[in-house]
């Protein structure tokens, strides 16, 4: 665990700087614009942002009106989250420092599948939330030929972050919240592979997705206190 999070730490430093070359502002405009979609409905209030890493998602959500709380168990992170003007909590989102009843929303964007303890991770949003309030997950997507190939080249990169990633069908993600008495209310996908960016990009302007076939899936769930006797 304690290498792990050294791991992340080290990757404060370059992890904006990602978003900023090559494919990287394409790319963040599309998940910007998935995370949009998932939260547009939304009446903005209170905003756990667990996972933010630098706080380079968090910005979104404080841009529409959310207050947001950050949290991130490596250190490198949660300093450069602060230096964004971000409220941050050093602490493991498997074990939320918080009460129960907190918060209106809970973001967990990419983070989820790099966590050993998803379940507990899933409990604790749930505790967390207050009656009604919604889950927002990004994960990488099992059935996307891009993801599949980042898999097969982890497998000879052995400190590659992809190593350990648990990829997600959007039915096993489903099945997965609603273990934990969340309903899911709404899906989307963004980023098919970098290079046809420019061509989902003018999609989108048409309105037109591409379905549940991207890279990463954005799905918002709504905690449904009525099944929470059913938890495992």
């Amino acid at each position: 665990m304690a290498d792990r999070r050294e791991a992340w730490s080290r990757m404060a430093e370059g992890y904006d700087e990602w978003f900023r070359r090559g494919a990287g502002p394409l790319i963040y405009e599309a998940e910007v614009e998935g995370l949009r979609q998932a939260a547009e409905k939304l009446r903005p209030g209170l905003l756990l942002d667990v996972g933010c890493g630098t706080g380079l998602f968090s910005k979104v959500f404080m841009e529409m009106g959310w207050r947001v709380m950050g949290v991130d168990y490596a250190l490198g992170m949660a300093s450069a989250a602060s230096a964004k003007s971000l409220d941050v909590v050093l602490a493991d989102g498997c074990h939320l420092p918080f009460r129960s009843d907190f918060c209106d929303s809970v973001l967990m964007f990419t983070v989820l599948e790099f966590l050993p303890c998803e379940d507990e991770a899933l409990k604790e949003a749930f505790r967390v939330l207050r009656d009604g309030g919604s889950l927002i997950l990004g994960v990488h997507n099992r059935v996307n030929p891009w993801n599949l190939y980042r898999k097969l080249r982890a497998r000879r990169k052995p400190f590659s972050s992809y190593r350990s990633i648990k990829y997600h069908s959007l039915a096993g993600l489903k099945a997965e919240v609603e273990k934990f008495s969340f309903k899911l209310e709404e899906a989307c996908s963004v980023v098919f592979h970098p290079k046809t960016l420019r061509v989902e990009r003018f999609l989108r302007k048409l309105g037109v997705g591409i379905g549940r076939a991207g890279s990463i899936l954005i799905v918002r769930a709504v905690k449904d206190s009525s099944t929470s006797q059913r938890q495992p």
